[in-house]
């Protein structure tokens, strides 16, 4: 390998920067650049798979196939929607277990980039687009699709993708669609203010989505060496959200 990690020494919780170091060069990279951490080959995987121990990706396929055949739907002619695809690890976990037609969206150009370069045929198609400022073709684009599950996994509260493009997509899909997503523990909880929270708390108590599994999980550890908490949320949606509902 022409690079290498270093995570910090003694890190405390907080923590979120590791450095990269190539050629003699030493680099200190936030764990959320990821623009920059998509431009070489491998990296991302290496800190947050690898070192960090990263179980999203799995724990939300293996949850998609098990809700899957509990509602009588074959993987194979299920239509996936991966929100905040990134470098495709969701995708690629889709497509072996049997999922013949995956799209990949993010908002960076960076993470279809590296998703192209290292896991080329992975997806049908990558969009890349803000959806909460989409212009109309890609919107139409989507719901020409037919995707009967949208997956977004460790990409929602905390800044990350607003809950006005998580709506959007939702509303893409077609039928009694599934939604299956990891999520931060905190931004579920009832005093918590993330914008993710009160939109997915409307969306439920609105009847717009019914959650069918609700589970913990370590999503993966922080820079000290902790368990970061994430819950599993799988739920149908059972009608259109409004998209002035947040």
């Amino acid at each position: 390998m022409p690079w290498t990690v270093e995570l910090p020494e003694g890190a405390s919780s907080r923590d979120e920067s590791f450095v990269f170091v190539r050629d003699g060069h030493r680099e200190l990279i936030h764990l959320h650049d990821y623009a920059r951490i998509y431009t070489v080959p491998g990296l991302y995987e290496r800190v947050v798979q690898d070192l960090l121990q990263c179980r999203s990706p799995t724990v939300a396929v293996d949850g998609t196939i098990t809700a899957a055949a509990a509602l009588g739907r074959a993987m194979a002619t299920l239509r996936v929607l991966d929100l905040g695809a990134g470098v495709g690890l969701v995708g690629e976990l889709l497509r072996a277990a049997g999922v013949s037609a995956v799209v990949g969206l993010d908002n960076l150009a960076e993470a279809r980039d590296a998703c192209l370069r290292d896991r080329p045929g992975v997806y049908e198609d990558y969009l890349v687009a803000d959806l909460e400022r989409a212009a109309p073709a890609v919107i139409e684009r989507l719901t020409e699709g037919q995707f009967e599950v949208l997956t977004c996994v460790g990409a929602l509260g905390g800044g990350h993708i607003p809950p006005g493009a998580l709506i959007r997509a939702l509303n893409t899909l077609t039928g009694e669609a599934m939604l299956v997503m990891t999520v931060h523990e905190r931004w579920l909880d009832l005093d918590s203010v993330d914008p993710f929270s009160s939109a997915f708390r409307a969306m439920t108590a609105g009847g717009y989505l019914e959650v069918l599994h609700d589970s913990s999980f370590t999503h993966r550890l922080d820079m000290s060496g902790d368990p970061i908490m994430f819950r599993l949320l799988i739920a149908r949606r059972a009608a259109p959200v409004p998209v002035d509902l947040i």
